[in-house]
């Protein structure tokens, strides 16, 4: 005897929605991470380490963001995509701007 599909089904969840869930986690995680990328570069930038001739301090330290922002970024579409969660992925993407941007502009009136 074939079991009944609908018994395989889980029960809906009583509170929020998955697909909002999703995108308020997506939300989250791009703003802190875009602001995160942005605030650890300009650490970097200060108090970089050095090793040998090799230094991130000063415009060594442009590697953080060109390097690390691109691969959180691409990091966080394809766990997105790979849970077919196309309008929390897009809400990332903005939210990752967003917050790197935001992070831009305080660290620019903090030091005026």
């Amino acid at each position: 005897m074939m079991p009944d599909p609908t018994a395989l089904k889980p029960a809906p969840h009583p509170g929020m929605s998955n697909k909002l869930l999703s995108s308020i986690l997506a939300a989250i995680c791009g703003l802190a991470l875009g602001s995160g990328v942005n605030l650890g570069g300009v650490f970097v930038e200060h108090y970089g380490p050095s090793v040998g001739p090799f230094a991130f301090n000063g415009n060594g330290a442009i590697i953080v963001p060109r390097g690390l922002g691109p691969l959180l970024l691409a990091l966080g579409i394809v766990l997105l995509a790979r849970r077919r969660a196309y309008l929390p992925m897009g809400i990332y993407i903005v939210a990752f701007v967003v917050g790197f941007m935001a992070a831009n502009v305080a660290i620019t009136l903090t030091r005026a």
